[in-house]
């Protein structure tokens, strides 16, 4: 054999690897084998505008597993279905969330779940300045990074100062904080443009910073714990190992979504192509 069609044989016979993304996930010309690496993402929704009166829960992709009975009781879901194959991933602590431009994804080329979101509690450390009938009260931070898409399950999501709204809004210079804002009469407060007051104090007695930081404390701790909560960006992405199961893929075209209440953002596969 000539070393030319030596040559040409070893190319033909080549693994030749492609890719596809999107979401459903469609690829052709599958040779059939696993998936040489796949990637799902995570998004988050809220559907409407939340507001300390009506919470709005925000849902993210993996399903809670209620059954007690169930091994996987108290894990999150996620079946991931090519074609008419479903194999099942649990998740351990939480769905896969989406803070703006920034989700979590499984990674199973390096078996892992990779965080990109965080989850805090609001939480009070100094009041950060008086605008006429709203006190805002921050930070929070280091731990996370902001961007505008901050989420929570009380606030609105802003991205920048506002006179006339609650909620969590952006720190002007630093994208490692963010601040919240309530209206003083949630606290049972007045402000009359340079002092705060008991709305039920007849003598009206200016309240000192601290004094107004305690209020709000004890009306923050009258929320329920997930109505407390802000969902940001982590300034490091987290890494968990994990086992992922290989997808099976058929011969020609695949599709792959997830049956999960909420779809992923995408998909990136690579697969072996005949």
């Amino acid at each position: 054999m000539l070393y030319k069609d030596y040559v040409e044989r070893k190319v033909s016979n080549a693994i030749r690897i492609n890719s596809a993304e999107g979401y459903p996930c469609v690829f052709d010309n599958s040779k059939g084998r696993p998936l040489k690496d796949y990637k799902l993402y995570g998004k988050s929704i809220q559907d409407g505008t939340p507001n300390p009166d009506n919470p709005i829960e925000i849902q993210s992709v993996g399903d809670l597993v209620t059954d007690a009975e169930s091994e996987y009781y108290g894990k999150y879901a996620v079946p991931i279905v090519v074609n008419d194959t479903t194999t099942h991933i649990y998740l351990d602590d939480v769905p896969l969330r989406k803070v703006g431009n920034y989700a979590d994804y499984i990674d199973f080329k390096h078996q892992k779940v990779v965080r990109n979101t965080i989850r805090r509690s609001l939480r009070i450390d100094d009041i950060h300045r008086k605008l006429k009938n709203v006190i805002r009260f921050g930070c929070v931070g280091p731990f996370g990074k902001c961007d505008y898409h901050i989420r929570s399950t009380i606030f609105r999501n802003y991205n920048g100062f506002s006179l006339d709204q609650e909620t969590v809004f952006h720190h002007p210079t630093s994208p490692y904080a963010f601040y919240w804002s309530v209206y003083w009469h949630r606290l049972g407060l007045t402000y009359d443009g340079t002092n705060v007051y008991r709305t039920d104090d007849a003598e009206q007695t200016p309240l000192t910073d601290s004094e107004i930081i305690n209020i709000a404390n004890k009306w923050l701790n009258t929320l329920p714990d997930k109505d407390r909560e802000v969902y940001i960006i982590l300034g490091v992405p987290s890494e968990k190992s994990t086992t992922l199961s290989a997808l099976k893929t058929f011969k020609g075209t695949n599709i792959i979504s997830v049956d999960t209440n909420i779809s992923p953002s995408n998909i990136q596969v690579q697969y072996i192509e005949r």
